[in-house]
Formats: structure tokens, sequence, C-alpha cells
């Protein structure tokens, strides 16, 4: 049995090794996520990304959303710097029929401002996560975009089914305090900077009766 045991254990080891799929672990506190956008290019080089709703605890009650980026770049890639602003991150709500949902609330807010811009790397054939705000399940609470403040909140009482989509816009900032880059290059080929609009497609949001969008 031992043997056996280690015979598997090689043979998974060899498929990583050799790039080969195998099975993987799924997060569990994924409550809904967009498919990934397709990919799109900026001077050779490019940049897909999606959009997560993350459950904490359930004795919470908290969800989180995040903005997920990939470098897609096939073959041997650099790395990609780019400027991430979350107030550029811009959702949609739309009902089964395509219609506009609720519209988002203003609500009385003294915490913090949006999370400020800065660079980030995004290494050849790697993901990252990028928070964008917490919101709640019940009532099903979420930010469509930067700010804190604004919401949707959409009661356990409505039985509509709602659809989340968003765009994301990447550019190089023109505010000169935020020119920097994240390293010196003494290598030009080190970074490739990455501009341009990702369209994360629509998904069900948690909680919607069953159904495929529309």
């Amino acid at each position: 049995m031992a043997e056996s045991f280690f015979r598997s254990a090689v043979l998974v080891a060899v498929l990583i090794a050799a790039g080969l799929p195998c099975a993987a672990f799924e997060e569990t506190n994924v409550v809904a996520a967009s498919d990934w956008s397709a990919p799109v290019d900026h001077q050779f080089h490019a940049l897909r990304g999606r959009l997560l709703i993350l459950e904490g605890t359930p004795a919470d009650n908290r969800l989180t959303m995040f903005v997920e980026l990939q470098n897609a770049q096939p073959g041997a890639g650099t790395s990609l710097k780019l400027f991430f602003d979350v107030m550029d991150l811009k959702c949609e709500l739309t009902d089964a029929r395509g219609k506009p949902g609720p519209e988002p609330l203003n609500r009385p807010w003294g915490g913090r401002g949006p999370f400020p811009p800065g660079w980030v790397i995004l290494p050849y054939a790697s993901t990252l996560r990028l928070f964008v705000n917490p919101g709640t399940r019940e009532p099903l609470t979420l930010c469509p975009g930067g700010e804190p403040w604004r919401s949707w909140v959409i009661p356990a009482a409505d039985t509509n089914t709602y659809y989340l989509s968003a765009t994301l816009t990447v550019a190089t900032p023109t505010n000169a305090s935020l020119v920097a880059t994240p390293h010196a290059e003494g290598n030009i080929h080190e970074y490739t900077a990455w501009q341009g609009t990702l369209v994360f497609p629509k998904f069900k949001l948690p909680g919607a009766p069953p159904g495929p969008a529309k």
C-alpha cells in the first residue's frame, strides 16, 4: 500500500513538472464569479481578468468583492506592470430581462475613502487578486465600484434574478506624483506597462433563483 501511494505521489509530481493538468483544490468561499474576460492585447502583451465575490464565515454575514487579473501572455513572456485604480472599475446591475436593477444608494459614511491607486506587478503566467470593497449577504449589499459608501441593497424578499457585469480600465497616470514605476528599469524588458479595458462577463448574483444569464 505504501508503495502504491509513493507511485501515485511520484506520478502527480511528474504531471505538475510537465505542466499537464491534474486535479486541483477549489476555493469553497466563492459565492459568485464572472467568467474570465477575453484577453486584451497591448503591445503584444495580453491580460485578462474576472470579478469575484467571496464570503466570510456564515456568522459574520460578510461578502468581499475582488478583481482578479492574469498575465495571459502566450509563450515565454515578461512581467506586466499596471496601474490599478479601483475607481476605474464600473459595475452594472441588470435583471433577468436585461433591464437596469435598483439604483445604488448613498449611505452615511464616516470611514475610509476608496483605496488609493498604485502600481502592481504581475509576473509571467501569474494571477493577482485585488480588493475592491466589502458587502453583506443578507440583505445582499454590493458596491458598484470603488466608493465604499455607495452600494446596491437587495433585500431577501426581492425574488428577482439579478446579474452583475463590469469593466475595468487601466491607464497610465498623469499625476506626476504617481507616474513613478515600481522599480528602476535598468533592463527595458524587465517589465512591460499594460493599458486597456477588460470586460467582465455577466454573472448571476448569489441568492438569485436558478437560470442561465440572458
